[in-house]
């Protein structure tokens, strides 16, 4: 989905308003897995065996605990970004802004006063301006935010938020609260449609009514009963998180990533062609949204698209079900991927991480290019180096005589190409009288320069054929 015509989608009311309720909210559930150790570390000498173990993988119900155990895998969760992303090789700086720059003590004016840090490429490292613009851009209040995008005015007693640089994110986190946001939902009670209003105190005491009812000598009526009021909802959503679409999801965090990215001369691209991850001789599709690649300082190879990469995968998850009680369909998707009766049943979590191994795979792989040469498909083989017909000598197929336009002899076409020419006079006693005259026809040239035959014409439209080959 394309952000830049986002006015186009149509917009929801003010949370203020009172509208039916949306769909129940989905729970939200992120997926915990922590694979088992193995008894034994991976090692180059059962290289074989591991590929017969993966290469029997035909659908999602067919992973089990041993292609876990096969790479001897770890997960750690919550870990630090110090130890996430490494520091530079040359000094040992991180690559991550210093803490220092948060000091709400320290001048803005003057935290661009620190020695100025290149990156990896010889660039300047962003400096401390920059990324205090960027941190205020998402630290805005939300509601304020979304008005901004929305083209609403501010609400009263505050000021317009300013989106910048990450307007296109907010946008889309926008979209998504529609969804997922409930922290305005509201049930109120509503009355010919509009909020009931509170019971108004009764003008008398019930002692009083009670006098007067005796007093007018009548029948005591029951009283009616009081009307339930009707029920309304008002908040943020929509609809409910499973429901929203996928790219709304994708879009947000490519906006999210793109705008840091910049900065370091990156930029977000989405595959090219469909991931496919090489094991030997087979190939395993790769669920992957997009990858950070960076752009070659060459203008000429900028120009014609290449890129240098991946600097990181994004993996968007489209399930919103994680709980290992998800696995009782008989469905093979991720969220359900193996039915209970299964003894070695695989929780939707330990699929996902396994997801999440392939796409790590999957940049190794693409790194691991680097100082190769590329190898083009066919390259070498003979059907790209044997000459095979297409005006070339040969002919085509089935025709031992070769290519040529001239008729089969015994053919009608032979026959009327090989008659003398039928030639017809009429003469009358005056020209001038108004008679038509017929003039003989002009007999077959004999230069052959001049009038090349049929088979000289195929043949020099053979060789043009070949020339533009």
């Amino acid at each position: 989905m394309n952000w830049g015509s986002w006015s186009t989608i149509a917009l929801p009311d003010d949370p203020d308003r009172i509208r039916p309720f949306p769909p129940p909210a989905t729970p939200l559930q992120f997926p915990s897995y922590e694979p088992p150790r193995a008894a034994q570390p991976y090692e180059e000498s059962n290289a074989q065996q591991h590929y017969k173990l993966y290469a029997a993988i035909q659908r999602p119900s067919d992973i089990r605990r041993a292609h876990f155990d096969a790479l001897n895998l770890r997960c750690r969760d919550d870990t630090p970004l110090e130890e996430l992303i490494p520091g530079a090789a040359e000094d040992g700086t991180s690559y991550l802004p210093p803490k220092h720059w948060d000091d709400p003590a320290c001048d803005p004016a003057a935290r661009d006063g620190d020695p100025a840090r290149t990156l990896c490429t010889g660039d300047p490292a962003p400096a401390r301006s920059v990324y205090l613009q960027r941190k205020s851009e998402l630290d805005l209040d939300q509601d304020d935010a979304f008005r901004a995008v929305e083209r609403l005015p501010p609400r009263p007693g505050r000021k317009k938020a300013i989106t910048g640089n990450y307007y296109k994110f907010w946008v889309g986190l926008n979209m998504m609260s529609h969804h997922w946001d409930t922290s305005l939902d509201e049930v109120v009670d509503v009355v010919d449609g509009a909020p009931a209003a509170p019971p108004k105190t009764p003008q008398k005491s019930a002692e009083g009514v009670q006098a007067d009812i005796n007093a007018m000598d009548v029948d005591t009526p029951e009283p009616d009963a009081e009307k339930e009021p009707a029920k309304g909802y008002k908040g943020r959503r929509m609809g409910t998180g499973s429901d929203m679409p996928a790219s709304f999801r994708e879009e947000t965090v490519r906006s999210f990533v793109e705008t840091i990215a910049w900065l370091f001369r990156c930029q977000v691209q989405p595959p090219r062609v469909p991931p496919r991850l090489s094991l030997q001789e087979s190939l395993f599709p790769v669920r992957i949204s997009a990858s950070v690649y960076r752009a070659p300082k060459d203008r000429a190879l900028a120009q014609r698209g290449h890129l240098e990469g991946p600097v990181l995968g994004i993996y968007c998850r489209n399930e919103t079900c994680f709980h290992p009680s998800a696995s009782t369909s008989s469905s093979t998707s991720l969220a359900n991927p193996i039915p209970p009766t299964s003894p070695d049943a695989m929780s939707p979590s330990a699929l996902d991480t396994f997801h999440e191994l392939l796409c790590a795979l999957l940049l190794a792989q693409e790194r691991s290019r680097q100082g190769r040469t590329e190898r083009l498909p066919g390259e070498g083989k003979w059907y790209t180096t044997v000459p095979r017909w297409g005006g070339a000598p040969g002919g085509e197929v089935g025709n031992p005589a070769g290519n040529t336009d001239e008729p089969a002899p015994g053919t009608p076409a032979a026959a009327a190409a090989t008659s003398p020419p039928i030639t017809t006079s009429s003469t009358s006693p005056s020209p001038t009288a108004g008679a038509r005259t017929r003039t003989p026809a002009a007999p077959p040239s004999t230069d052959t320069a001049a009038t090349p035959s049929p088979a000289q014409r195929a043949a020099d439209r053979a060789a043009d054929r070949a020339a533009t080959r």
